[in-house]
């Protein structure tokens, strides 16, 4: 498995307390994601190899990548996640979970990497982890 797609299993995980919870709406994975390469790049550079493994443009909520998409599909493919589309009244919400073989393979990384990065990882996302999508787009807003 290519690291680009490791880190975002990773942001997967620790979303969804190592595989235990569901990571709800793509859109605010993304955005996520986006957040800890601009504000923990040298963490992500130690784990890919560069800050910034994805390429994001300014879409209709914020920043987005289609190479974040394709990477899910992968992870999908590959049997690391579940995608699992759920109808709300005017559109489609596409929430993630961990497969068992997604959460073996992200034991075995993060027992690689260092301790305190992924602490730091952790504690980061933690935070966007209660906001709601509103907030963390008003949050990338103001930012950047």
């Amino acid at each position: 498995m290519r690291s680009r797609r490791l880190f975002l299993l990773t942001i997967i995980g620790l979303l969804s307390d190592l595989g235990n919870e569901i990571v709800e709406s793509r859109t605010k994975l993304m955005k996520i994601v986006y957040l800890v390469q601009k504000e923990k790049g040298r963490i992500v550079e130690r784990i890919v190899g560069v800050p910034e493994p994805y390429t994001f443009e300014w879409y209709l909520f914020g920043p987005f990548s289609k190479e974040v998409l394709d990477d899910l599909e992968l992870l999908e493919e590959e049997s690391f996640i579940n995608i699992i589309p759920v109808e709300k009244e005017l559109y489609i919400q596409y929430n993630f979970k961990l497969t068992d073989k997604g959460k073996k393979k992200l034991e075995i990384f993060l027992s690689k990497l260092n301790r305190e990065d992924v602490k730091e990882l952790k504690d980061y996302v933690k935070k966007f982890k209660n906001m709601n999508l509103r907030q963390i787009k008003q949050y990338v807003y103001r930012k950047y």
